[in-house]
């Protein structure tokens, strides 16, 4: 199902940048590796105020961009 909605919405020929901030950021790298495991052209990651996840940006064969603001707790 995952896949089907994803054909309707996206062409997999053009890239794709997912990007989040808190938990959205956390739920984009998830989101990243779906993608990728779907052949879909994902170009980058960048996330703002992550939580630490379970993927280390060694797993994933496009760049990988964490911001942390100064007193942002997450």
């Amino acid at each position: 199902m995952f896949n089907k909605k994803l054909n309707f919405l996206l062409d997999k020929k053009l890239p794709v940048i997912v990007t989040g901030y808190s938990a959205g950021a956390i739920i984009g790298l998830m989101v990243c590796k779906l993608l990728t495991a779907n052949n879909y052209n994902v170009v980058e990651w960048v996330g703002f105020g992550c939580p630490r996840g379970f993927f280390g940006p060694r797993s994933f064969k496009h760049p990988v961009t964490s911001y942390k603001f100064g007193n942002d707790i997450v």
